[in-house]
């Protein structure tokens, strides 16, 4: 009967501890999640992110391998565009922000706006306003969008980088410092791959609100390309992008350059200065790491000297003791005597 009892409460024992060992496994770790669950998670975040690239990589080769299609469909849409003078902003803008997004050269729009509303107004002013405002409010939004979409997909990866490479960190420190004057004076210049800079700030640590405000600076180069768009003569040069710019091309080209030249020296000088804030940073906790041990050093011979003397005096204690043990074991021994 007791190893009955024994043999349950064994059993009931193991139970106890394979229940303990499933709800540690079912514990949330610190995102809140099972790790099981977590796994699972990660694994569906890289699924999402790998097929994101390939999407937006296969519509950018589409469109650099098969131009002639390309064409066409701009020179339908610039052609829709014409034909519906009220509606054609507001889809401009969606247009616009897909454009941004699939990487796809949003030149042929900013010029086939100019076109279509100079076409549909017959007056270079309005026509001028509208394809600004819309082209302008497209590409701010498609930037916007173009940014989650890099930060999402590449910046756990580029954090890591930073952390190991000093000079990744300070850029991206940089970045996010000056953010905004840094995004204004490349928005500022022709020059910069408009698509791709997205995806580049996306992988930084700029925040919004200095990205965001950084795009103003894409207002000159908007208004200057739909001015080109209202002096092209015929739909396909518009769905093409061809047009002759003239001196004020010239002229926007070279101030263009000047201003990426800037942007350029400005956060390599900002990135030095960052580098320079975190060797110092690290000679001052190198320092602070040191003086620690200098302090304990004279401390730890002080103690080492109080523990010396009280064993002597403890020594002298034992063996003054032992000497009046024995004078009065010699004083009990003559009485008896």
């Amino acid at each position: 009967m007791e190893g009955d009892v024994e043999l349950e409460e064994t059993n009931r024992h193991h139970e106890l501890v394979e229940e303990a060992k499933e709800e540690q496994n079912e514990q949330p770790i610190p995102g809140g999640q099972p790790q099981e669950d977590r796994k699972h998670c990660d694994w569906i975040g890289w699924i999402i992110r790998i097929a994101i690239v390939l999407v937006i990589l296969g519509i950018a080769i589409w469109a650099i391998v098969d131009k002639d299609r390309l064409t066409a469909v701009f020179k339908s849409f610039i052609d829709w565009m014409r034909d519906n003078p009220v509606l054609a902003p507001f889809v401009l803008i969606v247009v616009y922000i897909i454009a941004t997004v699939l990487f796809i050269p949003g030149i042929i729009l900013t010029l086939g706006a100019g076109f279509a509303f100079n076409q549909a107004y017959n007056n270079v002013g309005l026509a001028i306003f509208v394809g600004s405002v819309s082209v302008w409010i497209g590409a701010m939004f498609g930037s916007i969008l173009a940014m989650f979409v890099g930060r999402y997909v590449l910046r756990n990866w580029v954090s890591r980088q930073t952390k190991r490479f000093k000079i990744f960190g300070a850029i991206d420190k940089a970045i996010e410092t000056e953010g905004f004057k840094l995004t204004f004076l490349l928005r500022l210049s022709p020059l910069i791959p408009y698509n791709l800079f997205n995806y580049l700030m996306g992988i930084t640590k700029v925040s919004l609100t200095k990205y965001t405000l950084g795009g103003l600076g894409m207002i000159p180069g908007v208004i200057v390309y739909v001015y080109f768009g209202t002096a092209i003569s015929n739909l396909s040069d518009a769905a093409s992008g061809s047009f002759d710019g003239g001196v004020l091309q010239l002229v926007l080209l070279i101030v263009g350059s000047v201003l990426a030249f800037l942007a350029v020296l400005y956060v390599s000088w900002v990135a030095r200065r960052e580098i320079k804030k975190v060797l110092a940073k690290n000679d001052e906790q190198n320092q602070s790491n040191e003086q620690p041990d200098e302090v304990n050093q004279p401390q730890s011979e002080e103690r080492a000297d109080e523990q010396n003397v009280a064993e002597d005096i403890q020594s002298q204690e034992r063996h003054a003791s032992s000497e009046n043990f024995n004078a009065n074991a010699e004083r009990i021994r003559d009485d008896v005597e």
